[in-house]
């Protein structure tokens, strides 16, 4: 999906099972909002999707246990608690019709997964293997471009703009 040297998704689980567990926490501003959100996609979904799909609306948790194990993110307190991660996509998917609510991402917690043994940029240039260390700087400054980018696009389009990017990098 993305352009980011150093990134080896065939790592996960090379050495042995992988199983990672976190608490997120929702305030209730965002339960309340995705809920809505959740309201405001499904009535505007057609007919035919509404009588032939399960569509589960999202839970109400203030705090959800998500579970990455065997490549699957999952979480003991059901299918409905992983949907509490859905309001971002609800607002993307309502964007064409309800452009309004662009100011919603705002509002919406999201996850950004980093892996701190990642390597931000390894590709180097031809003329830095002769060890003056420019080439690790150049290397360096393309991942931190990288990532700014990745957030960027993760946290949606009210970010790209403004001060906010202009902190990240």
């Amino acid at each position: 999906m993305f352009n980011w040297h150093g990134f080896l998704p065939e790592r996960i689980s090379s050495l042995g099972p992988t199983f990672v567990e976190l608490q997120v926490v929702f305030d209730a501003e965002e339960i309340a909002l995705t809920n809505e959100l959740f309201e405001v996609w499904y009535d505007s979904r057609p007919p035919e999707d509404k009588q032939t799909k399960q569509i589960i609306p999202p839970s109400s948790y203030p705090e959800v246990t998500l579970r990455l194990e065997q490549g699957r993110i999952t979480s003991p307190q059901g299918f409905a608690a992983t949907l509490q991660f859905l309001g971002r996509y609800y607002v993307k998917q309502l964007l064409y019709i309800r452009p309004d609510l662009q100011e919603k991402f705002n509002l919406l917690g999201d996850i950004f997964w980093f892996d701190q043994h990642r390597n931000l940029g390894s590709v180097m240039m031809r003329d830095d293997w002769n060890g003056d260390g420019g080439g690790n700087r150049e290397s360096w400054e393309m991942g931190c471009r990288t990532i700014a980018r990745v957030f960027n696009w993760l946290v949606g389009a009210s970010y790209n703009s403004g001060p906010a990017r202009q902190r990240l990098y």
